[in-house]
C-alpha cells in the first residue's frame, strides 16, 4: 500500500493486485471512492461487458455484439436534453422530442390504443388519415375540397339518434336534420321548405 499522511490513498493487494483509491480493501480490479475524472475514451473491449451505474445496478449500458442496450431495471429511464431528445440510425433521423411537440419521421406503427388528449394533425394537404385493414375509409383535404373517401365493401353509415348538416364557417345555418323516430328536414336559406311527418 502507498500512504500519504496518516490516509491510504492508494492500496495494491498483493493477494488480488486489486487497486484502491481512497479503499483500503479494494473488491475489484480498480475500486475507487470518490470522483474520477477522465480525458479521453473509456473502452469496454469485449461484448457484453456492462456499465452498471447505481448502488443496485439498475442501470446497464452494454453491447452484446449484434445490438446496443440500455437497461433500466428501476424507476424510470429518463433522456433529458436541454433543447430536445433526437433518435437517428446514422445520419437518419427517425424521432425528435422537445418542449413543444414529438416529430415522427417514419412511420409509427401502434399495437393496441391510442389515447390523444389534443389535436391529431395532419399538417399537409392530401395527407389522409386511413382506416381500416384494406384501407377502406380515408379522410382528407386537397388544398381545395375536404373528402370522406368509401372504397371498401358496405355502406357509409353515420349513426346518430340525431343528424344534422349545417352550413357556414361556424356551422350556423341549418341545411339538412335527421331525427331518430322523427322528421328529415331539409332547409334553403336556414329556411324549412320540405318535411317528413308519420303520415309519409
Amino acid at each position: 500500500a502507498t500512504q500519504e499522511g496518516a490516509e491510504n490513498r492508494i492500496t495494491i493487494k498483493s493477494d488480488t493486485g486489486n487497486v484502491g483509491i481512497g479503499v483500503t480493501a479494494p473488491a475489484e480490479k480498480l475500486d475507487v471512492n470518490g470522483n474520477t475524472k477522465v480525458t479521453g475514451n473509456v473502452i469496454l473491449a469485449a461484448d457484453n461487458n456492462k456499465l452498471i451505474l447505481g448502488t443496485g445496478g439498475d442501470l446497464e449500458i452494454f453491447h452484446d455484439g449484434t445490438n446496443s442496450y440500455i437497461d433500466s431495471d428501476t424507476g424510470l429511464l429518463r433522456l433529458d436534453g436541454l433543447d430536445g431528445v433526437w433518435l437517428d440510425d446514422g445520419g437518419s433521423n427517425i424521432m425528435r422530442v422537445n418542449n413543444t411537440e414529438v416529430l415522427s419521421y417514419r412511420r409509427l406503427n401502434i399495437t393496441g390504443n391510442s389515447i390523444h388528449t389534443g389535436n391529431f394533425h395532419l399538417d399537409a394537404d392530401n395527407n389522409q388519415l386511413i382506416l381500416g385493414a384494406g384501407s377502406d375509409l380515408k379522410i382528407y383535404h386537397d388544398g381545395s375540397n375536404s373528402y370522406i373517401d368509401e372504397e371498401g365493401t358496405g355502406s357509409l353509415i353515420i349513426n346518430s339518434s340525431q343528424v344534422a348538416i349545417k352550413g357556414g364557417a361556424d356551422a350556423a345555418e341549418n341545411m339538412a336534420t335527421f331525427i331518430d323516430n322523427g322528421a328529415v328536414t331539409l332547409y334553403h336559406n336556414n329556411v324549412v321548405k320540405f318535411a317528413t311527418s308519420a303520415d309519409g
